[in-house]
């Protein structure tokens, strides 16, 4: 198998890591799965209500990940209306996975980017949404406001409230400065910036130094690349497609070239 004796370390969310190790298990790959960071729901405050309650002066529904799909739909169930209230708003997402779960909660979306980046989202609402629609964007603490900044630049009218945060997980900082004092890994995944940042902050300076040494880094996203690149690290595996199955198949083509 492409991926025999290859061990890997899984820093994704303990609820979305399962399904990565699963596929990377299947080509042989040892992987350990330590998260870095979590998302939790935030606190319904004055603008959250404002915006339950008001669901229906929206036009579009933007979502750019399955995190902010489940997070919404939680939300919007605690209305009266609940997800009956959302029938006839038109759906905008980032990924085949987001689509996917939205799918799953029986909406479908109109707008799906061919490239998994908010850059692109932002590209094609521009050419639909008229100046009179009201867009909704809920989001994570975490995310960038280049959607909110290019439609307000279009006169488009969007409100984005934070609707969950990303936090680091810290529950397992020794057990990952063990692993790279021991050398005991071959690839580091990452799927978001805010992993590379926990990552950063909860290895000892020896390991940053001496730890990191024939390592490679598999990433999604060029903005998650960018993160590691920002650090100073560039033997990255980056997919041609942001999704699983894209890392996947990049990590295994690095182990047929004999880069890992």
């Amino acid at each position: 198998m492409e991926l025999e004796g290859c061990r890997l370390l899984n820093t994704r969310p303990a609820h979305q890591a399962s399904s990565l190790t699963e596929k990377l298990e299947e080509h042989g790959a040892s992987v350990t799965e330590l998260p870095l960071i979590k998302v939790k729901r935030v606190s319904s405050g004055g603008t959250l209500e404002r915006i339950r309650n008001s669901l229906e002066s929206f036009h579009w529904i933007v979502l750019t990940s399955a995190n902010s799909v489940d997070f919404f739909f939680e939300f919007v169930n605690e209305s009266d209306g609940g997800a009956s209230s959302l029938y006839g708003k038109r759906f905008a997402v980032v990924g085949e996975k987001t689509h996917n779960r939205l799918r799953q909660k029986g909406f479908e979306a109109e707008i799906v980017p061919d490239v998994f980046e908010a850059e692109h989202l932002a590209e094609a609402l521009k050419k639909v949404i008229r100046t009179d629609e009201k867009v909704l964007f809920p989001r994570s603490s975490l995310s960038r406001d280049i959607l909110i900044r290019l439609l307000k630049r279009e006169n488009i009218h969007i409100e984005a409230p934070v609707l969950y945060e990303t936090v680091a997980e810290t529950a397992h900082r020794m057990e990952i400065n063990r692993l790279l004092q021991e050398k005991s890994i071959d690839i580091i995944i990452f799927t978001s910036p805010s992993a590379v940042y926990s990552f950063f902050r909860q290895i000892s300076s020896e390991n940053r130094s001496k730890g990191l040494q024939n390592i490679m880094f598999a990433v999604i996203g060029t903005v998650t690349a960018k993160a590691l690149q920002d650090s100073g690290f560039t033997n990255l595996i980056v997919p041609k497609v942001f999704t699983v199955e894209g890392l996947v198949k990049a990590i295994n083509e690095s182990a047929g070239q004999n880069i890992i």
